[in-house]
């Protein structure tokens, strides 16, 4: 049996949260509390129900069963009983919000990404963030998401988070949204940790890149003199000594986009 836990406080906000129920999924309703004075109605079948003034005739539903215990450890069923409780099911009237995030300050910026937790309960429902400067030029993207802008960013932007659903789903946007902000370097280097060498080896370096317009990779090897040699693309290895250790070295030169 497929199971998924949901806690819900009661006086908390999280009360106030739907919790999204999925087709042919077997749920329990698990009342917890530390004081002796909470207490919680339920039915006995063939009893009387001194507040509607009737007797009980029949299970609500059929498909439930009522435990109990004393050390929420040990459970004893109960076949006649039920737990009596309302079930709320969400009509919402509109299948698209946006909701205002703030502002963030771009200072020379070329790149942009957000990290957020959402809960998307089908394909029906997504979130989509918008970022819009003064001049009103946008950008839309998903969490987790990196873009590249087209054009430096020194302003301060407005961020808006886009919800749709239809009228019985909706995604579920979690506190705790951020914004990073990024800016491209010209060039940049990458070292790997030194690599133990043994006998009668070659350096093989396979790496993959995008490398649009004059933007380019190197790769060097580490000589035992601490220098580097420049690996050609064309023949793809080179020889290297018998144990030492070998370190690789890319040096990544990307495309002048920003001027």
């Amino acid at each position: 049996m497929q199971q998924k836990i949901h806690q819900i406080l009661f006086g908390d906000a999280m009360s106030r949260c739907p919790v999204w129920l999925e087709a042919n999924v077997e749920y329990a309703v698990v009342i917890l509390t530390d004081d002796a004075e909470t207490a919680v109605a339920v039915a006995e079948l063939g009893k009387f129900d001194s507040i509607h003034n009737t007797y009980i005739t029949k299970q609500a539903y059929q498909v439930g069963v009522l435990l109990s215990s004393s050390n929420a450890s040990t459970w004893t069923a109960h076949q006649d009983w039920d737990l009596a409780f309302r079930l709320l099911a969400c009509r919402f009237t509109e299948t698209e919000h946006i909701y205002n995030l703030g502002t963030i300050v771009a200072d020379e910026n070329t790149n942009l990404l957000t990290l957020a937790n959402i809960e998307r309960v089908s394909s029906d429902t997504d979130v989509e963030f918008i970022y819009t400067d003064s001049e009103g030029r946008t950008n839309t993207l998903a969490e987790d998401m990196p873009v590249a802008l087209k054009e430096k960013i020194d302003d301060e932007v407005s961020v808006r988070a886009k919800l749709k659903g239809t009228t019985t789903q909706s995604p579920v946007l979690f506190q705790g949204v951020q914004s990073v902000l990024g800016t491209m370097n010209e060039t940049g280097d990458y070292v790997t940790r030194a690599i133990t060498a043994g006998t009668n080896i070659s350096v093989k370096i396979i790496y993959e890149s995008y490398t649009p317009g004059n933007s380019q990779v190197k790769a060097y090897v580490q000589n035992p003199d601490s220098t580097w040699t420049l690996v050609s693309l064309s023949s793809g290895s080179r020889s290297a000594m018998a144990g030492r250790n070998i370190r690789i070295w890319l040096q990544i030169s990307p495309e002048q986009q920003h001027e």
